[in-house]
């Protein structure tokens, strides 16, 4: 089968495919990375919870169990809820570090309240759903005032909104011209088997039988070019994470996995499609067409 095909420039065809395949998995990295920053930024995002004055201990402690469960709440890295309590005395504490400033002798009293401190998780963190939430805390006995920076959360989400715009609009681009690249990739290869082909058809042979084993060839290099783009970008990154850990630390092992899978797959399903085209296309076109 190997020799009825006639030359084949593999090298040249595997190499391109690598490189776009190696583009497109790099920029799949940045993307991950990019929605790993967007979920940090909004998770950063805060309101605080200040309680009653008279309110009794186990009811606040009850308060933050409670509100630890819910769904709204942003999980921290180290798998626990974004709650924090800060008692009066402790914020107390925090302004006088700050401020140098004792407000508790010139006032004879502490004016501040016990408080928690909320991470929101990424699906709350919008002007609608703080507002929605703001109100549900208040409307809870032994709350007296829930507080977040409004203007921040609506800075945060326009600027994340609009640069996911562009990353969007970006990797459409990215992945059309590495389909593109591909598909004229192996065109053009089978650009010099035109005379073969016609030559197969005519003594006979059935157009799948023609078309199959070119086919099966592209799908096996797209596949393998796939493989060496999944290798060498696994190579970049134990170079990254030797000398910017912090950057590959957002990458979790099965979002990698899940890329350099998809590396193949697309690599394979790019080169099948544009094969059965091109030597579909040959099939159909008459003997001078062939010399244009």
């Amino acid at each position: 089968m190997r020799t009825s095909l006639g030359s084949y420039p593999y090298a040249t065809v595997v190499f391109s495919i690598t490189i776009a395949l190696f583009i497109t998995g790099l920029f799949s990295f940045l993307l991950i990375l990019a929605g790993k920053l967007r979920q940090h930024i909004r998770e950063n995002i805060e309101i605080q919870v200040y309680l009653d004055r008279a309110i009794p201990d186990m009811e606040s402690a009850r308060l933050g169990i409670e509100w630890s469960n819910k769904p709204f709440v942003a999980i921290k890295a180290t798998g626990k809820p974004g709650i924090r309590f800060v008692s009066k005395e402790e914020a107390a504490s925090e302004f006088i570090k700050e401020t140098g400033e004792n407000f508790s002798e010139l006032l004879g009293t502490n004016p501040l309240r016990d408080a928690y401190y909320i991470s929101i998780s990424e699906a709350y963190a919008n002007p609608t759903s703080m507002k929605s939430l703001k109100a549900e805390f208040e409307k809870t006995p032994g709350v007296f005032e829930a507080v977040y920076i409004e203007p921040l959360v609506e800075y945060v989400n326009q600027n994340l909104n609009s640069l996911a715009l562009i990353l969007l609009g970006f990797a459409s681009v990215l992945v059309g011209t590495c389909v593109l690249l591909i598909n004229n990739t192996v065109r053009l290869a089978l650009f010099s088997q035109r005379f073969l082909i016609r030559s197969m058809q005519l003594v006979g042979a059935k157009s799948w039988f023609i078309i199959s084993p070119f086919v099966m060839r592209a799908v096996g290099h797209g596949a393998f070019a796939g493989g060496i783009a999944s290798l060498l970008l696994v190579l970049l990154l134990k170079i990254i994470d030797i000398y910017y850990p912090d950057l590959t630390a957002p990458l979790q092992f099965l979002s990698i996995i899940l890329v350099y899978l998809l590396l193949i797959v697309a690599g394979a399903t790019i080169g099948f499609f544009s094969a059965f085209r091109a030597v579909n296309k040959y099939l159909n076109l008459t003997l001078d067409e062939l010399y244009v």
